[in-house]
């Protein structure tokens, strides 16, 4: 859930290669992490919309971060940092499918006294997503990008999140950690009905109503989403904005790595509800010719480890396209879906759209959780909102995502706003007393906590670090 914005001209090669070695993701292909097969097995299931290889532990990807001046002060937190509050009485919990890098960053960009919890299963994977989230935080409540054995930082607590098991495990021992913050920069595709709930969001209200203010980036589907009812045409496709039957998808660069996935409102809070109503999804060029196409089974049957099947209402293509655009169309298979029926469609991939698009609906799982504090990126117009069913509208508020780095690149997205607003929330509650949820939305809504913008609340702490 981070674009690139820029790099440099010596970090084209080492980007450009390892992107040949991955599949898409608006995250940087160096950002992100390792992601599964859609298997009948719900423990195996990994946040989808972010894929990615092993990469070496280069030291470009936890390079120093060189505007974390315009950070503090896109949020006005150099005046609370000036009366030496630094978030130390609090822990922050980072989630997350990989660290990659962070011994080459650990004693220079992050604290020696870093702790790292030991995941369910060691599956984690190489991205620095994790490692760079962290470093945003802790150079935004130290004052300084970088680490010496003087500096003042909350506690920090990295957890291996890579897969649903890995997930819940770190929700309970992050509980156990007494944390007072969890920072989730992902979200899910797929594990709900559009409406805050389903099994993933079960274990994320576990957390929240431990009292864990749960910090969770939008995601960045804002151009690339579309959701509706689902109506059967007489051929058996579903009916779309595009000829009754398409969304179009415009890709603008060549050789671009996508990922289109469906999903449809057949989840429960059981991750191992095996839904019986099955849709398939195909991918066709502008001449109407078939791409590539996902026709997995779901009968709502046990059928083992048959990669032909999925027990989630859920298809997903991973494809390489070329510019032009692509007509997304979705084939209704079985017989009992009814009014109540809706589907969504979103596509991720480096700059790429929907020429149909539901941009108020693009808020994805966690993010969509009513229990949680979601954040967008103030500069980036592709990070999600919209009103979730029950009317909870999402991103609460946003926060400030370009981060510079000293190699040259840049990168912008929800992914780093959530960071942003972690530590600026930090600092904070260091000067004014823990807050819940709640409280910090009425004074985000109030303006104690924000300033208006042309995209709605920006996170701004008050002026002269008085608490109000």
């Amino acid at each position: 859930m981070i674009n690139i914005n820029k790099m440099s001209a010596h970090m084209i090669f080492a980007v450009s290669f390892m992107m040949l070695l991955t599949s898409c993701g608006r995250t940087p292909r160096w950002m992100q992490s390792d992601s599964k097969k859609d298997t009948p097995v719900a423990d195996e299931v990994t946040a989808p919309e972010v894929t990615a290889p092993s990469i070496p532990e280069d030291p470009t990807v936890t390079a120093s971060i060189v505007n974390n001046s315009y950070l503090k002060t896109s949020v006005n937190l150099d005046s609370w940092l000036a009366t030496n509050k630094h978030g130390e009485s609090s822990t922050i919990a980072i989630f997350d499918n990989g660290f990659g890098g962070l011994k080459l960053a650990v004693g220079t960009r992050l604290p020696k006294d870093l702790m790292v919890e030991k995941p369910a299963i060691d599956n984690e994977s190489k991205t620095p997503h994790g490692t760079v989230l962290a470093q945003i935080i802790f150079a935004m409540t130290s004052g300084s990008p970088n680490w010496t054995p003087e500096s003042r930082h909350p506690k920090l607590k990295l957890y291996n999140t890579n897969g649903f098991s890995n997930l819940i495990a770190a929700v309970d021992k992050a509980i156990a950690d007494h944390v007072d913050t969890i920072v989730y920069s992902q979200v899910w595709e797929f594990g709900g009905n559009f409406d805050g709930r389903g099994f993933i969001n079960v274990a994320v209200n576990k957390a929240t109503s431990a009292g864990i203010l749960w910090i969770n980036a939008a995601g960045n589907y804002a151009a690339s989403s579309w959701q509706g009812k689902l109506v059967a045409n007489a051929d058996g496709s579903a009916a779309l904005p595009y000829l009754n039957k398409y969304v179009r998808l415009v890709v603008k660069d060549p050789s671009t790595k996508v990922k289109i996935s469906l999903s449809w409102n057949d989840f429960t809070d059981d991750r191992a509800w095996m839904t019986p109503r099955d849709l398939n999804l195909s991918v066709l060029d502008s001449n109407q010719k078939l791409v590539a196409a996902s026709k997995k089974i779901q009968d709502g049957l046990a059928h083992d480890n048959n990669p032909d099947y999925s027990a989630h209402a859920h298809e997903s293509i991973s494809t390489t396209l070329q510019p032009g655009t692509y007509l997304i169309r979705v084939d209704v298979e079985s017989k009992n879906f009814d009014s109540t029926s809706s589907l969504r469609i979103s596509a991720d991939g480096q700059n790429i759209s929907f020429t149909d698009v539901a941009a108020d609906a693009s808020v994805m799982i966690p993010a969509d959780n009513p229990t949680v504090l979601t954040v967008g990126a103030s500069d980036d117009s592709s990070s999600a909102y919209g009103t979730i069913l029950g009317g909870t509208h999402k991103p609460e508020v946003a926060a400030p995502s370009i981060i510079d780095f000293e190699t040259g690149f840049s990168i912008a997205g929800s992914s780093t706003a959530a960071a942003v607003a972690a530590a600026a929330l930090t600092i904070y509650q260091d000067a004014c007393g823990k807050m819940t949820r709640s409280a910090i939305i009425e004074k985000i809504q109030s303006g104690a906590l924000s300033q208006q913008s042309t995209i709605g609340r920006g996170l701004w702490l008050p002026d002269n670090a008085l608490c109000r």
